[in-house]
This record gives C-alpha cells, structure tokens and sequence, in this order.
C-alpha cells in the first residue's frame, strides 16, 4: 500500500481512521473520521457526509477548497461541519470557502460557528476577506458576518450591524462636510456662506 492515499477524483470518505491523505484536483475529502496529514492539491476538503467533524493530524490547505455546511450552531459537527486539526492548519492565498445553509437555515443574531480547532495556525498569506465573502447570504440587513476571531479560534459568527449612537448622528455633518475656501476669504457649503 502507499504510504500516502491520492484522491484524483470521486469523494473519499473516512468514517475510520486512515493514513496521510493527498487530495487532487477534482478529488473531495469528506466523512467524519480520524487521518493523517492531510494535502489540498487543488482539492476539496467537505467534512462529514452530511454536517460532520473530521480530525487530520496536520492540514495544509493553501492550495486547496472547503466546502462547510451550517444548520442551527447546536452541536459542532453534527448540526454544522467542523474540522479539527491536532497539530499544524496552514491557509493561504490560494485558500477557497464555500458554504451552504443546511436544511434552509436561516441565520440568527448571535449563531456562531467553530468550524475549526487547531494545535497551531500559519495563515500569514491568508486574507479573511475571502472567508467573510464566501459565507452564506444573511436574510435580515441589519445582520452581518463576524470573521475577526477566525485566525485566533477558528469561529464566525452573526452579529448584529450597530445603529449609529447620538454623537454618531450629531457629527455625521462635520464628517461628510466638504468646504471650498473662496478667493474671497470666506469658506462656503453647497452656496451657504459659513461664519469664517
């Protein structure tokens, strides 16, 4: 047998425990059970056979996809897809997310998502930008996604957007004022003359 399984194509499920993993272009990675070092060449890692928690020894992702898929946040990897990772995760620029809500959930204010658990992170050439762009469309405008403890514990979540505070409106003319001085020494706002 070789020392390291290589996934081309089709999905490989581990449900068991199996060795290092090597997945391809055009090659998946899903089922909920225990690996090896785990390599994304170009393929696509989606825990679980439905929402499921995988566990990989070390996973280098920085060439690679996942596909996560989230229902209420109750229990990780059984409600949502999760991936556990004992030693090293690296993401990088190369680093894709997909999503998709899990039995048409529709998101609440306060939902939040592990989706992964590590040993140590190297994601310097990862931007979460990427991350915050690929998560599911939130239905109520006053939600948002929150991706800023992702590279600290792993997690997302929905927060809510704030409403602008009474000195936020007060100074919001002083903000957006764009004021011409004039030749004749007098500064003017949208042909208002100001007290100069």
């Amino acid at each position: 047998f070789p020392v390291t399984i290589r996934v081309s194509s089709g999905k490989f499920v581990v449900n068991g425990i199996a060795r290092d993993i090597s997945v391809n272009t055009g090659g998946t990675l899903g089922g909920s059970g225990t690996t090896g070092t785990v390599t994304l060449n170009g393929g696509l890692l989606s825990p679980g056979s439905s929402p499921g928690l995988l566990t990989v020894a070390n996973l280098d992702a920085s060439n690679g996809s996942f596909l996560f898929e989230l229902d209420a946040p109750a229990v990780r990897g059984v409600t949502y897809d999760a991936v556990d990772v004992s030693n090293l995760l690296t993401l990088g620029a190369n680093t894709v997310f997909n999503f998709q809500a899990y039995n048409d959930y529709v998101f609440q204010a306060g939902d939040t998502y592990d989706l992964f658990n590590w040993n140590a992170l190297d994601a310097t050439a990862f931007d979460t930008a990427a991350l915050a762009s690929a998560l599911p469309t939130l239905n109520d405008s006053s939600l948002s996604w929150d991706v800023t403890q992702f590279t600290m514990d792993g997690s997302v979540s929905v927060s809510v957007i704030p409403e602008p505070t009474t000195a936020d409106l007060i100074l919001l003319p002083v903000k957006i004022l764009v004021m011409a001085s004039e030749s004749d020494g007098h500064l003017y706002m949208e042909g208002a003359r100001l007290a100069y």
